[in-house]
């Protein structure tokens, strides 16, 4: 599987260290977990993640493994792969038959709230304003942002100001595999 890992941006532009530009679809801003800051990823495909999946159950099934790591598991002075934008922990859970991680629910509160690809104005819109009344999964909180999913497109997720979600009343659901985008104010 074939990912450049984080990128540097350069112009309209995302740079790999190896010199390739990528597109701004082509890549998510997010932060790995073993690092401070966020920073621009390459994005990994649908289609990749879809036989990373079938590849890891097919694994698991003849080997009899109990866990799926990843390099950044295994050697985090020097690994940072597959990074933040591969859903490792979704694929674990699936094949290996664990309960992915609940969230909290939270409902807009504004009547048009920008989902951004970053915790600031400065990154674009992933998306149309959401209507007040939506309901997002929390993923991430910080002081003045939080990094959702939209409940009734799991595909989309973002961020936006902490200001503007009142939580839920509704109970808690089952994350499926996120995409990481990011929201805007």
């Amino acid at each position: 599987m074939d990912n450049a890992g984080p990128l540097k941006k350069v112009g309209d532009k995302y740079q790999a260290w190896f010199g390739t530009l990528y597109r701004e679809d082509q890549v998510i801003y997010a932060k790995h977990k073993l690092d401070v800051q966020p920073r621009w990823w390459h994005a990994y495909t649908e289609v990749q993640i879809q036989k990373a999946l079938e590849l890891a159950q097919l694994l698991v099934r003849h080997y009899g493994l109990k866990d799926v790591v990843g390099h950044d598991d295994i050697a985090p002075d020097r690994k940072r792969d597959p990074g933040p934008a591969f859903p490792l922990e979704h694929i674990r859970a699936r094949v290996l038959g664990r309960k992915e991680e609940e969230r909290e629910r939270y409902e807009v509160t504004e009547s048009a709230l920008n989902i951004r690809s970053g915790p600031g104005v400065e990154f674009p819109s992933v998306t149309e304003p959401l209507k007040k009344g939506v309901t997002v999964l929390l993923l991430e909180q910080r002081d003045r942002w939080s990094k959702v999913e939209l409940v009734k497109n799991g595909d989309i997720e973002g961020w936006v100001r902490n200001q503007f979600l009142e939580k839920s009343d509704a109970a808690t659901l089952n994350v499926t595999c996120p995409i990481i985008y990011d929201s805007i104010e």
